[in-house]
């Protein structure tokens, strides 16, 4: 479970969220367990989904003045083998081969 994740926004756009969460996903989709997470932040909503998360609610709690989305992505056989998964590597490696980290993550997580 990870409580929270923040990247200072004078650093955003650099990568730093991708290399956060990517062994997280990687680790889930061996596992073969979804992701779950909230957010209070619109614009993380479209950094989740390239990263294959769906939204599963949106709204605004009662009495609480912020809005939430909820979002869930479910585990993958190939990190690789989706849209979501190509993101995630050309977030990380650009036009390196995402062979080495792929089998690096494995190798970590196993």
């Amino acid at each position: 479970v990870i409580e929270g994740l923040r990247v200072d926004p004078a650093c955003q756009g650099q990568g730093i969220g991708s290399r956060l969460i990517v062994p997280v996903l990687v680790r889930a989709d061996q596992d073969g367990v979804p992701c779950y997470l909230e957010t209070q932040t619109e614009s993380n909503v479209a950094f989740y989904q390239r990263r294959g998360f769906e939204v599963v609610s949106d709204g605004e709690p009662p009495g609480q003045g912020i809005r939430i989305w909820t979002m869930l992505r479910e585990a993958t056989d190939d990190i690789t083998g989706s849209e979501a998964g190509d993101e995630i590597l050309d977030d990380l490696l650009g036009d390196d081969d995402p062979a080495p980290v792929v089998a690096k993550a494995n190798a970590h997580l196993h």
